[in-house]
C-alpha cells in the first residue's frame, strides 16, 4: 500500500472483485489483503451463470399475464434476436416503411438503422 488508503482499496477491489462500494471499502478498512481474500474463499459459491438466467432473461411461463406484452429494448426480460425473418415468415407480405421500419403482414417487426456496419 503506497497512496491514499482508499485509493489503493479502491485499485485492490477493482482486482479482485466486481468494483469497489461504500460497503466494500469500510468491510476492507482495518484489514490486510490477505484476510480479505481469506474471508472471501470462506464465503458460499454462488454461479454468476445461474444468476444471470434467473435474472437477466427470464424463461416463459404459461401463467404469465404478460404474454405477448411488448416491452421497452432496455426493460426488464426484454428478448433480443439476431435475425428479423424466420421461415414462418416465407410467403407473407415484408413491407419497408421509411428507410428502417420492416412490417410483416402488416404489423410492424423490427426497426433497422441505416449505417455501414
Amino acid at each position: 500500500r503506497g497512496g491514499p488508503p482508499q485509493v489503493d482499496d479502491a485499485r485492490f477491489l477493482m482486482h479482485a472483485s466486481f468494483g469497489p462500494t461504500r460497503s466494500s471499502l469500510a468491510t476492507l478498512q482495518g484489514m490486510s489483503y490477505q484476510d480479505w481474500i481469506r474471508q472471501q474463499m470462506q464465503l458460499p459459491v454462488e454461479l454468476h451463470r445461474e444468476y444471470y438466467r434467473r435474472h437477466v432473461n427470464p424463461s416463459f411461463h404459461a401463467t404469465s399475464k404478460e404474454t405477448g406484452a411488448p416491452r421497452g429494448p432496455c426493460a426488464k426480460g426484454s428478448r433480443w434476436h439476431n435475425y428479423a425473418f424466420t421461415f414462418k415468415d416465407v410467403g407473407k407480405a415484408i413491407e419497408v416503411v421509411g428507410s428502417s421500419k420492416i412490417l410483416v403482414d402488416g404489423v410492424f417487426r423490427t426497426d433497422v438503422e441505416s449505417g455501414s456496419l
